[in-house]
C-alpha cells in the first residue's frame, strides 16, 4: 500500500517575538489566519534562535547547522554550505514541489550546486 505524501507548509516569523500571535496568548493583536493554521498544525513553544537576528537564523534553519558551520554571522555573508543541499533542494530531490516566497537568499545561484 502507498502512502501519498503530505503537504509540507514551512513558515519562518522574520522579527517576531514569541507571543505576537493571538494564538501564542498576545492580548489584543487579532491573528485569525495564522491562528487557524496553527490549529491544525505542529507549533513549537519553546523554540530558540540560533543567534539574535535574522539571516544567519534563516541560513541555520534551511541547512539544519549552526552559523558557525555555516559562516554565516552577517547580512552580506555569502549564506549556506556549498556543496550541500538545503532543505528545500532536499525536498525537491523527494519529489516535492517546492516553492520560496519572501527572503529566500540563502545560498549560491540554483545551476552553481
Amino acid at each position: 500500500m502507498s502512502r501519498k505524501a503530505r503537504n509540507i507548509l514551512f513558515i519562518m516569523y522574520d522579527q517576531l517575538r514569541f507571543d505576537y500571535l493571538s494564538c501564542a496568548g498576545h492580548p489584543w493583536l487579532e491573528t485569525p489566519n495564522m491562528d487557524a493554521l496553527a490549529r491544525r498544525a505542529v507549533t513549537f513553544r519553546q523554540a530558540y534562535a540560533p543567534v539574535p537576528y535574522c539571516y544567519p537564523t534563516r541560513v541555520a534553519t534551511m541547512w539544519g547547522q549552526d552559523p558557525d558551520r555555516s559562516g554565516v554571522f552577517v547580512k552580506e555573508g555569502l549564506g549556506g554550505l556549498r556543496g550541500e543541499p538545503a532543505m528545500d533542494r532536499l525536498f525537491k530531490q523527494a519529489g516535492y514541489a517546492t516553492h520560496g516566497a519572501g527572503k529566500i537568499f540563502h545560498g549560491a545561484p540554483p545551476d552553481a550546486s
